[in-house]
């Protein structure tokens, strides 16, 4: 996993690209049904985002499998020609702080090597309804999607350019 701060600056674009589409599609969920089950897309090489569903058959409403069979449903994928893979999915946990707050958390892998989760904290508005969105959260995480596992697709950035196997 490459972490460096210029990478993360290099794929803000595709970043932002794959992100933004997650979620807003569990913010009109979140409104529309008071809660979101998890879901995923992928960014393409021609920088086209595309949904990902459960299979037709899976019939499970466990937000926990849910995110289990997305994961398992990306990695069959081929990954050579997708640039970069997220799964959305609601938490409540520390963001930042020692409170546990919810947030719609969205895990970011790229075929380059960068993960990151981004989290947009959200509360419920009581008097006047709908949600209040604070201030999206970035922060380095471990893969879980994995979809390039064992797919050289370029040398790692800290390898010489002579390095042999």
């Amino acid at each position: 996993m490459n972490t460096s701060p210029d990478l993360y600056k290099e794929l803000m674009g595709d970043m932002t690209a794959l992100v933004s589409p997650l979620f807003d599609r569990s913010k009109e969920q979140l409104r529309q049904k008071g809660s979101f089950l998890p879901h995923a897309a992928v960014l393409t090489g021609s920088a086209e985002v595309q949904h990902i569903s459960p299979d037709n058959d899976f019939e499970s409403t466990d937000p926990a499998e849910i995110r289990a069979h997305l994961c398992q449903k990306l990695r069959a994928m081929d990954g050579k020609d997708i640039l970069a893979a997220g799964i959305a999915e609601k938490v409540t946990e520390p963001i930042e702080t020692e409170t546990a707050i919810n947030a719609i958390k969205v895990l970011f892998e790229h075929q380059r090597g960068l993960c990151v989760a981004v989290c947009l904290p959200f509360a419920k508005r009581p008097v006047i309804g709908g949600y209040w969105f604070r201030d999206i959260v970035s922060l380095l995480a471990k893969p879980e999607i994995r979809m390039w596992e064992g797919l050289l697709l370029e040398p790692p950035v800290d390898a010489p350019a002579n390095a042999v196997e």
